[in-house]
């Protein structure tokens, strides 16, 4: 007698290393089951059963491996998803971030799921930074332009990188509000090729620098230097020239 489709899926979960596992019939083929799944099994399952998949999204991988480290990854109903030929169908980047992090997580894992599926996974609208932010009742003036220069913040001066995930993101929010609101208050409005967050990015750094040593003169500095790009009035003192050859290569 052929084997169930019940007995199927537990083959797929010993294949992957999972035994005693509490596997729920929810009807239509389908099975599932709460896994926990450390590197090893992560490893394993990417290994042996992910023969046609997607390319890796890297910048996704390192965005959830960051969450996972940060404790900032939510459990949710997207999860893992095998076919009964034991193939992963879905869930490779969630697995290669558990590697990568060197952490275990439980993850609701799926057994049964065609093929075919696969062409219409991740095909919904992805959830922004400002959609979280205002999931978490999140309100301010240009909520996604203080996201932007948060994460820039966060990224450090030089860095081209500037992606995490939108739950990372919105965390950084309360870290920076000060030097944001610095910001805002010289630059209440996007200037174009000026008002760029890697350029906000440093100008609050240098504030936040300066407020913590208690450098007043410093503050008094930076105003300048921020009123020279907004204006381009720089008054002919000579130690301003610079700011306004900068100001003249934003504008370009």
């Amino acid at each position: 007698m052929p084997p169930s489709a019940y007995q199927k899926a537990l083959k797929v979960l010993s294949n992957l290393g999972f035994s005693d596992v509490n596997l729920v019939d929810i009807g239509k083929g389908y099975f599932t089951a709460w896994l926990k799944w450390t590197p090893t099994l992560a490893v394993n399952a990417l290994e042996k059963y992910n023969g046609n998949n997607r390319k890796l999204k890297m910048v996704k991988v390192e965005q959830m491996k960051d969450d996972m480290i940060n404790g900032n990854w939510l459990l949710s109903h997207q999860g893992i998803a095998f076919g009964l030929d034991n193939e992963l169908k879905d869930g490779q980047n969630r697995l290669s971030s558990i590697v990568r992090a060197g952490t275990s997580l439980s993850i609701l894992t799926f057994i049964g799921v065609d093929d075919k599926v696969k062409q219409v996974i991740d095909q919904g609208v992805s959830r922004t930074a400002n959609d979280v932010a205002k999931f978490k009742g999140i309100e301010a003036p240009q909520l996604n332009r203080r996201l932007t220069i948060a994460r820039a913040i966060e990224a450090g001066i030089g860095s081209h990188n500037i992606s995490c995930s939108a739950q990372t993101a919105v965390s950084y929010l309360p870290v920076y509000e000060e030097a944001i609101d610095f910001i805002f208050g010289i630059f209440p409005k996007p200037i174009p090729t000026i008002t760029a967050a890697p350029v906000m990015a440093v100008i609050a750094r240098a504030w936040m620098y300066c407020k913590r040593n208690e450098d007043e003169a410093g503050i008094k500095r930076l105003l300048t230097f921020c009123n020279i790009l907004k204006t381009g009035d720089w008054k002919s003192i000579s130690s301003n020239e610079i700011v306004q050859k900068l100001r003249d290569n934003f504008m370009i």
